[in-house]
């Protein structure tokens, strides 16, 4: 309201402050516009991103600070070219960030929403020989840090492999349903409160490496009807129909569930996935809401949002977590588990 009347207010026209929002609205949308004035209209009315899912891997080199802060420098002017507003900065604790604004259109929709502004954050640390990343889960920062990786290299002069929990080689469904599984139960200093929404996938027939003969068999029954599937409730890993579809062949690709801190009170919400559940591969989690204890006179918890330095606690902690829970999987088919990653992991 208080931007419709100021638009007014800037051509000399006042309105009644007991106008609604439509009456207002109405009037406004009859003026005539110069083409300075639309687009000041036009950047009031962009919409801001929400908050992204976030994932992180890391790169195994001989890196140190000044150069990784070289490597960032050099991003920062491929960025710049593009038109995005980039900064960075270093922290006390020694971790480069670099902050990178930019705009995506949605031509989907109206033109006066079409403009969305966005912010990506993207988050480095330097830790012996290991270089980790986090940045929102999203192309426009993807890109950023292949982008970095490949600068790396290049001062380098070799090739530097992006390390991250990605389970496209682990083809029994069993065992992805496992990583998750570990994720709900066994994440350090917590107890499992409830899961609450559960994302389940299935693989194609054949791609399976099971040799459960029943499990093949539902498979087989199964093609055709089925592919993907979410189900939300209470209890759901106890529940007839989350049995039912992992007796079936159905592997879990995401999940959001309730954990309570063991020394404390707080409930933390937690949500993981893969960005592509088909091939289980771009691991991102989200910190959602708090409910703070102790509770109410009427048994409830506070809701909030959860604060900065909580984010940042709690994302580290599901980033040390999958890599553990990913390692577990990994060893029981011999895949390549994420070693240095482990290490940092269980300091």
């Amino acid at each position: 309201m208080k931007v419709l009347h100021s638009i007014a207010q800037q051509r000399g026209i006042y309105y009644s402050a007991t106008a609604t929002r439509d009456e207002l609205v109405t009037a406004i949308s009859r003026l005539n516009f110069d083409y300075q004035s639309r687009q000041n209209l036009l950047s009031q009315a962009a919409i801001k991103g929400h908050q992204e899912k976030v994932t992180s891997s890391s790169v195994t080199t001989a890196l140190s600070s000044p150069l990784l802060m070289k490597t960032v420098q050099a991003l920062k002017q491929d960025l710049e070219k593009g038109g995005d507003i980039v900064s960075v900065t270093q922290t006390q604790d020694s971790k480069i960030e670099v902050n990178v604004e930019y705009n995506e259109m949605d031509f989907s929709k109206t033109r006066l929403k079409q403009k969305i502004e966005k912010e990506a954050k993207i988050e480095l640390s330097v830790e012996g020989e290991t270089v980790k990343i986090r940045r929102p889960s999203n192309n426009k920062a993807n890109n950023a840090v292949n982008n970095l990786i490949q600068k790396i290299g290049n001062f380098q002069n070799k090739k530097i492999v992006e390390e991250k929990v990605d389970l496209s080689e682990i083809l029994n469904p069993k065992l992805r349903t496992e990583f998750f599984i570990e994720l709900f139960r066994k994440l350090t200093g917590f107890i499992l409160v409830d899961v609450y929404k559960i994302k389940v996938n299935r693989l194609a027939i054949g791609d399976s490496d099971t040799e459960d003969e029943d499990l093949i068999k539902a498979e087989s029954e199964l093609s055709g009807i089925v592919t993907k599937a979410t189900i939300e409730g209470q209890g759901l890993l106890f529940s007839p129909e989350f049995d039912r579809l992992n007796a079936d062949g159905f592997y879990i690709c995401g999940g959001v569930w309730i954990a309570e801190v063991i020394l404390g009170h707080d409930r933390v919400t937690f949500d993981i996935g893969f960005e592509n559940p088909k091939e289980c591969t771009g691991f991102h989690f989200k910190i959602g809401r708090i409910y703070a204890g102790p509770t109410t006179k009427d048994g409830k918890h506070r809701l909030r949002p959860p604060l900065a330095g909580e984010i940042d606690k709690y994302q580290a902690l599901i980033e040390e977590e999958s890599i553990k829970a990913y390692n577990k999987v990994c060893n029981k088919v011999k895949a390549k588990p994420i070693a240095k990653l482990n290490k940092v992991a269980e300091k």
